[in-house]
């Protein structure tokens, strides 16, 4: 019998973009698992802002069908604009199903976007197909460094909230990049559904692979200390406790530069106060991978800067840090990425948002030779043993077979 399964996931890099998808490496992997998979999307690049030219993807030799819905642009991540193209794409989503939904043993959805995950929930409830959640971020609780007081975020997000409850509730199985994500799936719920953390992670061996093509380009001042940012400059990520904290390092005699990765909407104002400190610093902008992951390995610490309002855990980032293997200054307020930074001892955490703690935490890795080679050691093997895609991801074909009959 043909086992066919449709991954809904409307924030994706496509094999043609910069980035590293869970959903499309998901996509090749259950086809080489012998499903017929199609990998249904947005049009809209949430990470470009633009509209997809979708007809060049006709012509890539693919292994799985790539479906293109046209939801409405918007240029902001928070706006009003942003929340009608969510609405349409769940429209669009429903109609689809309603189209073509039958076709498939399963469907797979990531989450965000609520309103898209409670309509794939209902539809695969309707008509027992298995479901299967991928809860990538919580959401209205991440708009909360906007809207702090969380009595008015859940009046203001109601609909939201009662959407992620439907396809919690709907859901066969429920996966989360971290286990805290997936825990907050619970909802009160108290089945025994299948129910596990698989982090973001990173492909290994591709990423060496590709940054072998570039790591011979960079070229780096021996004297020099980098200390490296990968990721999105946003109101997400405080930079700017990184670069006050940098520049107290710097007076006590310390040669740093820093190593700036990504685009976002606060690039400017980092840039500015960069230049306003004088502190040296090398951005190359939104890059390759293989690239990014050059300018990574040759950092001497890499640092993750969480707002302390953040509802973010095991981000994207942490895999490429620890592929690369450099230790890691951590400023965040999750407890599950604080204690495994600390149990692994994969590098430090600080305060988020302290610019004090920054300084003496950065001071003390900076000083210690040792402990950084270890640290060093620890993140090569914890990048293998959780974070290679090739065997983590593993699991998540298993519980979408043990569903599939």
């Amino acid at each position: 019998m043909e086992r066919k399964i449709l991954i809904i996931a409307p924030f994706i890099s496509l094999p043609d973009e910069k980035g590293n998808s869970r959903f499309t490496y998901l996509a090749q992997l259950f086809s080489n698992c012998s499903y017929n998979v199609v990998l249904l999307t947005s049009q809209f690049s949430h990470i470009t802002k633009r509209q997809r030219d979708i007809e060049k993807y006709d012509l890539m030799n693919l292994s799985y069908e790539l479906h293109f819905l046209k939801s409405s642009s918007y240029s902001r991540n928070i706006s009003i604009r942003r929340i009608i193209s969510h609405i349409k794409l769940s429209y669009l989503v429903n109609k689809y199903l309603e189209k073509y939904g039958l076709e498939f043993s399963a469907i797979y959805c990531a989450l965000p976007i609520p309103e898209v995950a409670a309509v794939a929930a209902k539809f695969a409830k309707n008509n027992a197909i298995p479901f299967i959640l991928d809860i990538q971020d919580i959401w209205p609780e991440a708009f909360k460094m906007v809207i702090p007081n969380m009595y008015l975020l859940n009046i203001i997000f109601f609909k939201m909230i009662r959407c992620n409850k439907i396809a919690f509730q709907y859901a066969n199985a429920i996966i989360g990049v971290s286990e805290t994500y997936a825990k907050l799936a619970k909802y009160g719920v108290t089945d025994n559904r299948p129910m596990l953390s698989v982090f973001l992670g990173t492909d290994i061996n591709d990423f060496n692979q590709q940054v072998i093509k570039y790591e011979n380009k960079i070229v780096k001042d021996s004297n020099e200390i980098w200390l490296g940012y990968a990721g999105t400059f946003g109101k997400s990520y405080d930079i700017k406790t990184m670069i006050l904290g940098t520049e107290k390092v710097i007076k006590d005699g310390y040669n740093i530069r820093i190593i700036l990765l990504g685009d976002g909407p606060d690039k400017e104002k980092i840039l500015d106060l960069l230049k306003k400190k004088s502190i040296k610093y090398v951005y190359p902008g939104y890059v390759e991978y293989g690239l990014m992951g050059a300018y990574l390995k040759k950092c001497n610490i890499l640092v993750n800067c969480i707002n302390r309002h953040s509802v973010s855990t095991v981000i994207n980032k942490i895999a490429d840090y620890l592929a690369a293997g450099i230790p890691i200054l951590n400023g965040s307020p999750s407890e599950e990425l604080n204690k495994l930074v600390s149990d692994y001892y994969i590098g430090k955490n600080y305060i988020p948002e302290n610019i004090d703690s920054f300084y003496t935490t950065l001071l003390d890795m900076i000083s210690n030779v040792d402990q950084i080679d270890i640290m060093k050691s620890n993140s090569f093997k914890v990048a293998n043993s959780r974070f290679d895609r090739a065997t983590s991801y593993q699991s998540i074909i298993h519980i979408v077979d043990s569903l599939v009959k």
